[in-house]
């Protein structure tokens, strides 16, 4: 009897044993049926993921063209309406005081004096437009005003100039370096394009009194005229001591002058606005130079 049982428990395992190898094997030839079939779907499945990333990408490409393509039109239609209008030759022998006459001095909140000095100080600076050279610059930038010279990271990288004082304790001459930089910004390779204005529209100047100098007043209060692209001059590092922030026990009662026309510039026919801020100077009694912004149609990429 033992030994019967023993065979029967062997041959129950083995029973057993060849029925999981018999299921095994179905499942192995069910597998390999299927394979073919997962792999596939498996393909499927990578191959619409990357069609579908690359479809996005595409239609994003396909949208910003567009976008740009949209702009550029919007751009073009602006720059025909700037042109369209009536333009006087920068360089006529009346055209200085026609341009002051067009300016609304009654409305301007200012001093008989500081308007009497706004109108020399323009008249320069329209005398400089039409003939842009260092010299003239210079003197307008720094002539009988007190100032702090101190380059910009932009002039810093322009020209190979030391800031520091040299052995002598002498700090580097501020016309040879401002002059150093100008000639690099505007010759020929440089990324400079000269202030000439040829033509302006007299019928385009706005004037106005402000108490704030950020580009958002200036490109977007009293003088606004619109905008394609704003490029605004750089300034090398010239800081007026009578407009620095510490200056002033009540600086939010700086006085700026915004002053805006649209103009042609170095002989093209490409026209668009420019727009200009003074600062009054207490301590010196005069205009100094504050902002140039310009239309990248109109071609002025300068120092001011």
């Amino acid at each position: 009897m033992r030994r019967l049982s023993h065979r029967f428990f062997f041959r129950g395992n083995l029973s057993l044993v060849t029925s999981a190898a018999t299921g095994s094997g179905i499942f192995q030839r069910a597998a390999k049926r299927w394979q073919p079939h997962v792999a596939l779907l498996a393909g499927i499945i990578i191959l619409t993921s990357v069609v579908r990333t690359n479809l996005r990408s595409q239609h994003a490409a396909e949208l910003r063209g567009i976008g740009n393509k949209a702009r550029e039109q919007r751009s073009l239609e602006i720059e025909a309406q700037w042109q369209a209008r009536a333009y006087s030759n920068a360089a006529g022998e009346d055209f200085i005081d026609a341009f002051l006459a067009k300016i609304k001095w009654s409305s301007l909140e200012l001093s008989d004096f500081q308007k009497a000095k706004l109108r020399s100080r323009l008249k320069e600076l329209l005398l400089y437009f039409q003939d842009p050279r260092f010299d003239g610059y210079y003197r307008l930038k720094t002539e009988r005003l007190h100032y702090l010279m101190a380059l910009s990271p932009w002039g810093k990288t322009l020209v190979e100039i030391s800031t520091s004082k040299d052995q002598g304790g002498e700090a580097p001459d501020p016309q040879k370096t401002l002059k150093a930089i100008w000639n690099k910004f505007h010759a020929e390779g440089g990324t400079g394009h000269l202030p000439r204005v040829s033509a302006v529209c007299l019928d385009s100047i706005d004037s106005a009194v402000t108490h704030t100098n950020s580009p958002d007043s200036l490109l977007r209060g009293t003088v606004r005229k619109g905008m394609t692209v704003a490029v605004e001059a750089a300034n090398p590092g010239i800081r007026y001591t009578g407009d620095l922030p510490t200056s002033t026990p009540n600086p939010d009662r700086s006085v700026y002058l915004h002053i805006s026309f649209l103009a042609k510039a170095n002989g093209s026919d490409n026209a668009g606005p420019v727009y200009l801020s003074l600062c009054w100077l207490e301590q010196d009694q005069q205009w100094g130079l504050s902002r140039l912004i310009a239309d990248q149609w109109v071609g002025i990429k300068t120092v001011f």
